[in-house]
């Protein structure tokens, strides 16, 4: 399985064919990979599946912006009757900061893709979720060593700050950073839609996905989330008095478009929002998360959701904040919503904000296989073996000792 099977990814320069039994251009002299073990092969691979993340925006997401586009562009030939020019009596088409701000954003996209170079300067926080099946494989000291890498071939930047020094921490690796979540099932359970809804992810079929490799497998997701995105992600307590927001699926409506506005542009939207219902405060974060990996043209399993969904989308994009809040029809990309269980006394609603630049990939690894039987042992020739009694008649039962009291009229069993 070669690494480069994105189909967006063909002609990028050192990277057109690559096998990762090669190891990649730009490592020769590197000592610890001589010889390409099995973990330094490894720690090669995902430190290349950090450079398609950070350089290649997933399919699903650079569509969403060119139909964003396209609306942009609509709206702005339909108000052109608006614009009159006084001195020659023509109509004139306004500019559409929208639009504009839009195309400016997918000729970014298409430029960090042809140079394999980061779609926004700040790479943000590393998240990755890790198929359980994959714990012994994929360690957190793996992860770091990739992470480590890609930050050493400039695929990332220096993005790790000790919080009570406040220095760099140049590496971009310590405890707590990357940040890896060991998840059960990350192949078809926590409402991702299964396997097919994470491999689109990558721009490539199921089937081109699996390529050479054999069952068992798990996959690892990334997730490459920047700080301000992160900073107008939220969380409510409901009821909220203040928003009027119950205890309900009409309160969750209210809590997120709250969420929203209060956003305006600073998230640098059009905005991704992950939604989760429930939980507790930590559980409700990852699950807000976890949502963010579903592919953006997919249907929420649960109808009550997939129609919330559908409504806070709507709804979203009347506001006017438009790309960068610079005015337009184009607030959001996409609504995802999940739901955990919850205590009585609590009802979280805690949103996720990820801005235009969705940087997230799937990863799929075989996974570890079970460990064969042992075969039974043959007896070497020329000894014989040996043979359990039939029965155990005459054979006379062990007697206590004398001055052992303890036993002493004790009956077996």
């Amino acid at each position: 399985m070669t690494i480069a099977e994105d189909k967006g990814l063909k002609g990028v320069k050192g990277f057109k064919g690559l096998k990762v039994s090669k190891g990649i251009k730009g490592l020769k002299g590197i000592k610890c990979f001589k010889g390409f073990k099995v973990q330094e092969s490894l720690v090669l691979r995902l430190a290349e599946f950090i450079r398609l993340t950070s350089s290649s925006l997933p399919e699903d997401t650079e569509c969403a912006l060119k139909r964003a586009l396209r609306r942009e562009k609509a709206l702005n030939a339909l108000n052109a009757s608006n614009g009159f020019n006084a001195s020659n009596g023509l109509k004139r088409q306004i500019a559409s900061p929208a639009a504009t701000v839009l195309e400016t954003i997918l000729a970014n996209v298409a430029l960090a893709r042809k140079n394999g170079t980061p779609v926004c300067q700040d790479t943000g926080t590393l998240t990755f979720f890790v198929d359980e099946s994959l714990r012994k494989k994929v360690t957190p000291q793996i992860l770091g060593q990739a992470v480590q890498l890609a930050t050493e071939k400039g695929w990332l930047r220096r993005n790790t700050i000790d919080s009570i020094s406040g220095k760099s921490i140049d590496t971009n690796v310590c405890p707590g950073a990357p940040v890896v979540h060991y998840v059960d099932g990350l192949n078809g359970a926590n409402g991702l839609n299964g396997t097919n809804g994470l491999k689109a992810l990558n721009g490539f079929n199921a089937p081109k996905g699996l390529n050479g490799l054999k069952a068992p497998y798990g996959q690892i997701a990334l997730l490459m989330k920047g700080g301000g995105s992160e900073n107008m992600s939220c969380q409510f307590s409901l009821p909220d008095a203040a928003l009027g927001a119950g205890r309900d699926l009409e309160g969750v409506r209210r809590a997120v478009l709250a969420a929203v506005q209060k956003a305006q542009g600073f998230g640098c939207a059009p905005g991704i929002l992950g939604v989760a219902i429930g939980g507790d405060r930590a559980s409700g974060c990852e699950e807000a998360k976890l949502q963010l990996l579903r592919n953006l043209d997919d249907t929420n399993a649960d109808p009550r959701l997939a129609r919330l969904e559908r409504r806070i989308l709507r709804e979203a994009n009347t506001l006017g904040i438009g790309p960068m809040g610079l005015g337009g029809k184009t607030t959001l990309l996409a609504v995802k919503i999940g739901a955990r269980p919850r205590v009585p006394a609590s009802f979280f609603v805690t949103v996720a904000y990820l801005c235009w630049a969705a940087r997230r990939r799937v990863l799929c690894l075989e996974g570890d296989k079970a460990p064969k039987a042992p075969k039974a042992l043959k007896t070497p020739k020329g000894v014989k073996a040996h043979k359990a009694p039939k029965d155990t008649k005459g054979i006379k039962a062990i007697k206590a000792s004398k001055g052992d009291k303890a036993i002493k009229g004790r009956k077996d069993g």
